[in-house]
């Protein structure tokens, strides 16, 4: 218990609130109760205190990160034109709205189906002919996504070798993001 009692409040807080307990419980606005069963049932998953905190201080690093990628995506569309030699086009804020709720959903399925997550690889940035790409990587799988201002959505994943290629509007995208995603959280 010493080990948390050196992390204080605030932190403790913040890190339980990357577990899939809280995650898989939380409504905003309602003060629902954790099932002590639940909670016993996460914290088996783990040898000790110190295994828990190399974890959640994972996850917060990996929340830390998705934070300041979600700022980068606000400021993408100031891009302006030409912003590349040979000009280009800067991503629609649409596009850079999409993307950070894109973000936000892997991240929570990541948080709330798993107890010590594999955190994937992040890579990401502006498409010159005006968009975002976003690339996943995890030990089995990658996904790469390309979200374009013309509101198309190009993901290929790789597996054991091989590409699979999908060319989606927008709107399906939001509705089988989870098909892409599977194997990555």
């Amino acid at each position: 218990m010493a080990t948390f009692l050196v992390l204080g409040q605030s932190k403790l807080i913040d890190m339980s609130h990357t577990d899939y307990t809280w995650e898989s419980n939380y409504i905003a606005g309602i003060n629902k109760r954790i099932p002590q069963e639940q909670i016993k049932e996460f914290f088996n998953n783990f040898d000790s205190h110190q295994e828990y905190v190399q974890s959640a201080e994972a996850k917060l690093g990996f929340l830390t990160l998705i934070s300041a990628r979600q700022e980068y995506l606000t400021n993408l569309p100031s891009l302006g034109e030409n912003w590349i030699s040979g000009g280009a086009e800067a991503p629609a804020k649409e596009i850079c709205e999409a993307c950070i709720k894109f973000l936000r959903y892997f991240t929570k399925n990541l948080f709330s189906t798993h107890a010590v997550p594999t955190i994937p690889k992040l890579v990401m940035g502006p498409i010159p002919s005006g968009g975002v790409g976003i690339e996943l990587h995890s030990e089995n799988k990658n996904v790469y996504v390309s979200f374009y201002n013309d509101k198309q959505v190009d993901v290929s994943v790789e597996e054991n070798d091989s590409f699979t290629e999908h060319e989606v509007s927008l709107e399906q995208f939001g509705e089988e993001i989870s098909l892409f995603l599977e194997g990555v959280v």
